[in-house]
């Protein structure tokens, strides 16, 4: 599903349950190399939505733990094409240049219970 979501219809609208992505990966599975179509899978999506990340890194986490794998691959692909709610990703984060930004010292930010008691006795 999450091949045909990425490179074809992300409604999923023409989907067939038996295609060649799936039988790869079936195939693959069968031989032990489950990890190679799903990591090329998560490379792809990588390059369409210009996520970070690299090669070995999806090669890593497809061979330690392909579900998972999997599922964040579909995941992601739905949030970007906008099936999750919403309308998707429209442009991608940008951090905050201008640094941080610490509150004033000698300002309080509101009087508690306690307050009372400890600068001054307990309140009667």
């Amino acid at each position: 599903m999450t091949h045909h979501r990425v490179h074809k219809e992300g409604t999923l609208e023409g989907y067939e349950p038996m295609n060649t992505s799936c039988l790869l990966f079936c195939a693959a599975g069968c031989l032990g190399l489950h990890c190679i179509p799903l990591a090329v899978q998560r490379m792809n999506i990588r390059e369409k939505y210009n996520l970070q990340g690299s090669c070995l890194e999806d090669l890593a986490l497809s061979c330690c733990c392909h579900c998972c794998a999997m599922i964040q691959s579909d995941k992601e692909a739905e949030h970007r094409e906008g099936l999750l709610g919403g309308k998707g990703v429209q442009k991608p984060y940008r951090a905050n240049t201008g640094g941080m930004e610490y509150p004033d010292k000698n300002a309080r930010l509101g009087k508690t219970l306690y307050d009372d008691w400890w600068f001054g006795g307990i309140p009667a």
